[in-house]
């Protein structure tokens, strides 16, 4: 994103810089780390620093604030729940304090588990989620087969200098690895730019770069819905389905796309209240959130038993329940999770009957 030459050049550069990162920050709120990491560099800009800011900033604007206004509008806070506890909304500052005691992150934020955080995210991958512990593998590997200094000069410090920000609001926010995907990228590029020059020096050098390139290539095995490859190859599930789209997404997603499709296929008036799931984005139907970490439209501390549950889903009008048991496992209150789900089983158990499954995964109807 660094701009050409000329004011055009600047104001191109930058204006685009904002909307993608704007495009991002309207997603999900970690895009606000991506737009956060790039912001700096218009600051770092060694020539019209402040227009380079503006630009960057207008064009973030232009997509990001848009969302945000919205949020606003709706709940009084843009970020929602994040500012809860200092908007005087009680029950944002509950939802907010629950996510944090929740995040799954696994490490403390120190110092110095922040300088040795590649270290963990190589050796103790299994703190977090999909951490890129392969990927950075294989670029020390690859850089260290390499036998060069590496030295950073126009958009490579960039990139350096927007990756190490985004890593650090990660380390201080919110320690799940699938939120480094962002990363990958130059973690990618380094590897293989140093895999090439150690190639052409052959010798161990080149066995050293052929290894650090097959480690950077093993997370492909995993296979999972998660994994691209998975879906490439069309592995499963290998239902049949009308159109490509649908092909591709029941192979690329599994479960949680046939149950959307099941959901979608409920007669006219149908509700689906989701529990331990907030992916409806498939859902072509009304639908809500009922995951005990943010409630939604149910407040579990509330409810006195499951009668008193049923008795609240029948009367906000929901008619279905997806159930998706994989979801879950957080930390924080277990006695309010655990209870949480009790109520639900029981529920189902007494009120639900299966009208369409896939794994574990389960539509029941409100009987």
């Amino acid at each position: 994103i660094l701009p050409s030459a000329g004011l055009l050049g600047l104001t191109r550069a930058w204006l685009l810089a904002g909307i993608m990162a704007g495009a991002a920050a309207s997603t999900k709120l970690t895009g606000l780390w991506g737009a956060a990491a790039a912001a700096l560099l218009a600051l770092a800009a060694k020539r019209r620093r402040g227009e380079a800011l503006l630009w960057f900033a207008a064009g973030a604007a232009v997509l990001g604030l848009p969302w945000y206004a919205r949020n606003w509008l709706w709940t009084g806070d843009p970020f929602w729940p994040l500012l809860g506890r200092w908007l005087g909304d009680a029950d944002a500052a509950v939802v907010y304090t629950r996510l944090r005691a929740a995040d799954t992150g696994g490490l403390p934020r120190t110092l110095f588990n922040f300088f040795t955080l590649p270290l963990h995210l190589v050796f103790s991958s299994d703190r977090f989620t999909h951490a890129p512990g392969a990927l950075m593998a294989a670029a020390a590997l690859a850089a260290a087969a390499s036998g060069r200094t590496i030295t950073l000069g126009g958009q490579a410090r960039a990139v350096a200098l927007a990756a190490g920000a985004y890593a650090a609001l990660w380390f201080l926010v919110s320690q799940d690895g699938r939120f480094l995907l962002p990363l990958d990228v130059p973690l990618a590029a380094v590897a293989a730019i140093c895999a090439a020059g150690a190639l052409d020096r052959g010798g161990w050098r080149r066995a050293a770069a052929l290894t650090a390139l097959a480690v950077g290539l093993t997370p492909v095995l995993a296979l999972t819905p998660n994994n691209e490859l998975f879906g490439f190859l069309a592995l499963s599930p290998r239902r049949a389905a009308a159109s490509a789209r649908d092909r591709y997404l029941l192979r690329a997603l599994g479960a949680p796309y046939e149950m959307s499709r099941a959901a979608s296929a409920l007669p006219p008036g149908s509700r689906v209240l989701l529990y331990r799931d907030v992916r409806g984005y498939y859902i072509d139907g009304d639908y809500a959130c009922g995951n005990p970490l943010d409630p939604g439209v149910v407040r579990f501390a509330e409810v006195a038993d499951a009668d008193d549950l049923t008795q609240r889903l029948r009367g906000q009008g929901f008619t279905h329940i997806l159930f998706n048991p994989t979801i879950g496992g957080y930390r924080g209150d277990q006695a309010y999770y655990q209870r949480a789900d009790r109520l639900m089983q029981r529920l189902l158990a007494e009120h639900g009957k299966v009208v369409a499954s896939s794994g574990p995964l389960a539509l029941y109807a409100l009987r």
